[in-house]
């Protein structure tokens, strides 16, 4: 975001220009935002209300999945697809909001804690992992490209891992899933009943 690019801001700044740098890199730092942007805009009640809306759903979740066995996640964040295996593929690290947002679900990444934000990985690595649920992070005109039969397919060269194995591959393509936003929660809320599906039964 422009809050790691100076040389970005040095000029907005230059002319003059009102500038609000928010951090969005984390889910701490999302929320903070609203609360800041409220304030900017002297919509504080409104933040507020945000703000509260999105705990009490949060709250919501935890008490759903919480006490729970933790899935180990492995969320993919792009990668080639309808080629019939993984290829070029980039997975969420712990640091960041998408590991933060496994979490809330009541999932752990599967990602080591020494790797990078956005590691590239092969398939050796994803066969290590092991992960028991996979998440395929894939943009919507992607999917509107290669059908969600195809891009579940490719991983079926990966047949011995335990998310593969037992059909638990998910495909996101919504749009929220792409950008930190308020409607994270959405997502979180999304992947607690994919994790737990038990603790939501009616």
């Amino acid at each position: 975001g422009l809050a790691g690019q100076p040389d970005t801001l040095w000029p907005m700044r230059k002319l003059g220009l009102p500038l609000v740098v928010v951090d969005h890199r984390s889910i701490e730092g999302l929320l903070e935002s609203i609360r800041i942007l409220g304030g900017v805009c002297g919509a504080e009640a409104e933040a507020e209300r945000l703000l509260q809306d999105i705990q009490s759903r949060l709250e919501a979740v935890d008490r759903r999945v919480s006490g729970r066995a933790r899935p180990r996640v492995l969320i993919s964040v792009q990668r080639t697809v309808g080629t019939g295996r993984i290829e070029n593929i980039y997975i969420a690290g712990r640091e960041g909001h998408l590991g933060r947002i496994v979490e809330l679900a009541g999932g752990e990444n599967a990602a080591p804690a020494a790797w990078a934000a956005f590691p590239m990985v092969g398939a050796e690595s994803l066969v290590r992992l092991d992960p028991e649920v996979i998440l395929d992070l894939v943009p919507g005109f992607c999917s509107a490209q290669v059908s969600r039969e195809q891009i579940l397919a490719d991983w079926q060269s990966l047949g011995g891992v335990r998310a593969v194995r037992e059909g638990r591959v998910y495909v996101l393509d919504e749009d929220y899933v792409f950008r930190p936003s308020p409607r994270f929660v959405r997502m979180v809320e999304k992947l607690a009943r994919l994790f737990h599906p038990e603790a939501f039964a009616p």
